[in-house]
């Protein structure tokens, strides 16, 4: 257990307690608060930080200043304070509460202050007995828990519902290329738009919610942007995407957003395209796993599921004059 201020860490039951009282913690944001006490005699830098988090996922750095926003918040601290998570400009972050490491209570159990031998020779008289049915119930027990913990994992947990609504935010291009400017954000909500599962907030409705923003109806609907716009709209969360290049290859990474619980990720895809002619084909494969990982039934991909270069084209330059054309 580790005490900092009126916080209790409990490693073993994965809850964070302020007195008595369980504080409510994403599974990221305890792991990301454990890590930064358990190293909290030094700076833990960024990408360490994200390696050990995310160890199979490419993340953005956006990701963990997000995490990082949120335990802090929780832990009733602000940006300026930094009581307990501390910012190394140019290095990463440090715990910088002073902890007390304290032992878990000993479990007493109830009923076992009898004198030794009474107790002996009640086990010895009916030992042969206990022995039988004892493992008759472990092998039953643990055949229901491994037949349901592989029922378990074969059902993936729904993220959204079809009565749920997604912002589209645009890409974030990194690849210094201007073809995937306005071009991807509207590749995919065509990709989209084919399944009855997600319902896609419609432009009409982003350019009037920009107008309540005090904000231009033809601004560039970034990721914070996405974010606000759904929170304003009522809707469930946003669906970012990003492309990088790295030697010759493009890399497109698709995250959904839960506007509704400060912009933690809740599904991300990546996929790798090896040209410029062959991205549409990567977004299409990112999004068909990404609707899988929200929670749209296999029968539904499979049907709705077109690919991008049959429902628009294989062309970006067609593509991008075309969306020119549309606004």
């Amino acid at each position: 257990m580790y005490e900092f201020g009126p916080f209790r860490l409990d490693p073993a039951k994965r809850v964070l307690l302020r007195g008595e009282e369980p504080i409510s913690l994403t599974p990221k944001a305890f792991d990301t608060l454990l890590l930064l006490v358990q190293n909290r005699d030094r700076v833990m830098p960024k990408e360490e930080l994200m390696n050990r988090i995310w160890p199979e996922s490419f993340v953005e750095e956006a990701n963990l200043s997000q995490t990082i926003f949120m335990l802090r918040k929780t832990l009733g601290e602000t940006a300026p304070e930094q009581r307990y998570i501390a910012t190394v400009r140019g290095s990463g972050y440090r715990f910088d509460e002073p902890v007390r490491e304290t032992p878990d209570a000993p479990l007493v159990v109830a009923g076992l202050e009898r004198e030794p031998a009474a107790f002996d020779s009640t086990v010895q008289a009916q030992s042969s007995r206990f022995r039988y049915i004892a493992a008759l119930t472990v092998l039953l027990i643990v055949g229901v828990l491994v037949a349901g913990g592989f029922y378990l994992r074969s059902r993936p947990t729904p993220k959204l519902t079809d009565k749920d609504t997604v912002v589209l935010s645009e890409f974030d291009n990194r690849t210094g290329d201007p073809i995937f400017d306005g071009t991807l954000k509207p590749a995919l909500a065509i990709d989209l738009e084919q399944t009855p599962f997600l319902s896609l907030l419609p432009d009409q409705r982003v350019r009037s919610t920009l107008k309540l923003m005090n904000r231009r109806e033809d601004e560039r609907i970034t990721r914070d942007t996405a974010l606000e716009i759904c929170q304003r709209a009522d809707c469930k969360a946003v669906i970012a995407g990003s492309i990088v290049s790295i030697g010759g290859e493009y890399v497109l990474s698709l995250e959904v957003l839960d506007c509704r619980d400060n912009g933690v990720v809740i599904a991300s895809q990546r996929a790798r395209s090896r040209g410029k002619d062959t991205v549409l084909d990567a977004l299409s494969r990112a999004a068909s796993a990404l609707r899988r990982d929200l929670g749209e039934s296999l029968a539904s991909i499979h049907k709705f599921n077109a690919p991008l270069r049959q429902a628009t084209t294989p062309s970006l330059e067609a593509l991008k004059a075309f969306n020119a054309g549309a606004e």
